[in-house]
């Protein structure tokens, strides 16, 4: 079954297709870095498949991470800008900001995302169009800008 993103924790990557889509993009580091790598795969011609026949074992860490939350927000938005139209991107931008106003974990994805920025649109690549219309296909109702 052909799908157009996974948990990177529960994965298994092609080594050849994941350095011919250039990895997990430098910006995002960690929380929801792998949409950006699953958009990336599918613009090069990798196809991302379940494969009920793989078994991924991950052994995350016992220890609380309370900036995670933040850096998948902030993640979420930044992938935006790094490969979806505009208009998409900015309505992302303009719900995180709204939730920023009354939400401590917003105002710090917010905070982050706009840090980062500048150096997203300087590496911005728009999905091709075949991808771009597989992702509109993925998103809830109304998000699509």
């Amino acid at each position: 079954t052909q799908v157009l993103g996974f948990l990177a924790c529960g994965a298994v990557v092609r080594r050849s297709a994941y350095l011919d889509a250039g990895g997990f993009h430098r910006l995002l580091f960690f929380g929801g870095e792998e949409t950006c790598l699953a958009y990336d795969l599918a613009a090069r011609g990798w196809g991302v498949t379940h494969c009920p026949d793989v078994v991924a074992h991950h052994h995350p860490a016992t220890s609380a991470r309370p900036g995670r939350p933040a850096q998948q927000r902030r993640n979420e938005v930044l992938t935006a800008w790094l490969r979806r139209p505009v208009p998409y991107a900015l309505a992302r931008t303009r719900v995180l900001a709204a939730e920023a106003r009354a939400d401590g974990t917003a105002r710090r994805a917010l905070g982050q995302t706009l840090t980062r920025l500048p150096a997203a649109l300087r590496d911005r690549r728009p999905l091709p169009p075949h991808v771009e219309r597989a992702a509109r296909l993925l998103e809830p109702e109304g998000t699509t800008a």
